[in-house]
């Protein structure tokens, strides 16, 4: 599984660091920040820096790029998040209106999965 996970967090920086090489004007503006291990390592930043990556990103960047996310290590809530994400929506609901609209908590609560 370690491994799994090693190739692909390689593949993943592969594939940007090719797709940026392709397209010269979107690897031009680039800050220095964003160098080859910038997709795997961007959490801490992008949390206390948001208005730094609003600058350059829409806010649909981030949830394109989360929700597309085919591995578990990498999705933004761990497997059983359902169970206990009351406990956290009440207590900081701040943090979950980062990503989701309030209509995303009444879409599920009124019909449930």
């Amino acid at each position: 599984m370690r491994y799994k996970k090693i190739v692909l967090i390689f593949l993943a920086s592969f594939v940007c660091s090719a797709a940026f090489a392709l397209d010269p004007e979107k690897s031009a503006g680039m800050p220095e920040s964003h160098d080859a291990g910038w997709a795997q390592m961007h959490q801490s930043t992008a949390k206390i820096e948001s208005s730094s990556c609003r600058s350059c990103h829409k806010p649909w960047f981030c949830i394109d790029c989360h929700e597309r996310r085919d591995s578990i290590q990498q999705r933004v809530h761990k497997r059983n998040y359902m169970f206990y994400h009351s406990v956290e929506a009440r207590a900081n609901p701040r943090k979950c209106d980062q990503c989701h609209k309030i209509v995303f908590c009444r879409d599920c609560h009124s019909n449930p999965r």
